[in-house]
């Protein structure tokens, strides 16, 4: 992958190749941001950048053997390291991953903005809890004592660190005094579930949102998004590339149609219907139902603009332009939008911690209910 793949994050990227070329890299570096920032393409868009045979002043050549071997992540000098669910104990001597290569590969030619859900769901564990297991780590400072294979940069990008449990610690030293020519690249996500003694020893990079314009541009350059909706779409994905492509994957007006809905029997207190309502929402996956949620904080939060005269950074477009311009927002008390924000990202919260998604729509559902009286 090269620099220009990666979605906006213009200010990283210029200050990764500007270490490169100034020769200072530090060898173990932290990218913290959330699912869709970007924090795991611009991790192999370093990589890539770093071993290029003929780096430009802004990005990797993209032809040279080096490149070529990066885009289809076989490139002897660049390790990954993820989560597994071991289905077998593993002894010191084995990669407990090996197995998982072929569909860790799969998974970032697919896409380089993955969330953990999806990888577990693609090795086929479901709903377990995958780890990085001590085997796993010792696995590491094993390839990172060979030499060089193509006499560049040895880089390991360790994809969620958080699942690294106490056994890291046999990391320290490895992370501390690498051999020359190493880095470490640590893709993080929580920056409060990681080891502190791993921690403290890294350089943090803050990835932060990508700019909604960034977000529309690539939305109508890949996917040949209309101009219209890729801008409606990017205001509403809260600076996720990943999350713009699954609204977008939801079907067109989707989310729209089921948040009308749920609107009309909240207004109209028809408990009956919205515990029915509640139990067939539930049955679009915990991913689209975090993502529809996310959707309704937008929609909410372009209220309050409304709300307080501030339509100019208004973002939304036609059918929901008119729909919360004319009908909703005129029918909401303003007192009782910051209370709706909570609740739903609390229910967010709560589902991304497995709660019940029926009890929890259903419970969002009659808070909401109060303050739309």
């Amino acid at each position: 992958m090269q620099f220009k793949d990666v979605v906006g994050q213009q200010r990283i990227k210029d200050k990764l190749v500007e270490g490169v070329r100034a020769g200072k890299v530090h060898h173990a570096q932290l990218f913290l941001g959330d699912t869709g920032h970007g924090s795991l393409a611009l991790a192999l868009a370093y990589a890539q950048y770093l071993n290029c045979q003929d780096p430009g002043p802004m990005d990797s050549c993209g032809q040279c053997g080096n490149c070529q071997k990066n885009y289809k992540l076989i490139h002897p000098d660049v390790h990954f390291s993820f989560p597994i669910v071991a289905t077998k104990s593993a002894n010191d001597d084995q990669d407990p991953k090996t197995g998982f290569y072929g569909q860790w590969r799969e998974l970032i030619q697919e896409t380089a903005y993955p969330s953990y859900n999806e990888w577990i769901k693609k090795i086929g564990q479901g709903e377990k809890q995958g780890n990085i297991p001590i085997s796993e780590a010792r696995s590491i400072i094993r390839k990172l004592s060979l030499k060089s294979h193509q006499g560049g940069y040895k880089v390991l990008i360790m994809w969620l660190p958080e699942f690294l449990g106490k056994e890291g610690n046999v990391l320290l030293k490895v992370l501390e005094e690498p051999s020359p020519a190493t880095l470490f690249v640590l893709v993080a996500e929580d920056e409060s579930q990681i080891l502190t003694t791993i921690l403290s020893r890294c350089q943090v990079i803050r990835i932060p949102r990508i700019a909604p314009a960034d977000i529309a541009q690539s939305l109508e350059q890949v996917f040949a998004t209309p101009p219209e909706r890729a801008t409606q779409t990017a205001a509403l994905s809260e600076g996720s590339f990943r999350r713009a492509i699954e609204i977008l994957q939801s079907g067109e007006d989707a989310f729209f149609v089921n948040f009308t809905k749920w609107v009309r029997l909240t207004f109209a207190h028809d408990y009956a219907a919205l515990h029915n309502w509640s139990n067939e929402t539930s049955g679009m996956g915990k991913e689209n139902i975090k993502n529809f949620l996310i959707y309704s904080l937008g929609i909410f939060r372009e209220c309050m603009l409304m709300k307080t005269g501030i339509h100019s950074l208004t973002k939304l477009v036609g059918q929901e332009l008119e729909w919360v311009r004319d009908k909703f927002s005129p029918n909401i008390a303003e007192s009782g939008l910051v209370p709706i924000v909570q609740l739903i990202n609390q229910a967010h919260y709560h589902i991304t911690r497995n709660a019940n998604v029926k009890v929890v729509l259903f419970d969002l559902s009659l808070q909401i209910s109060k303050y739309l009286r």
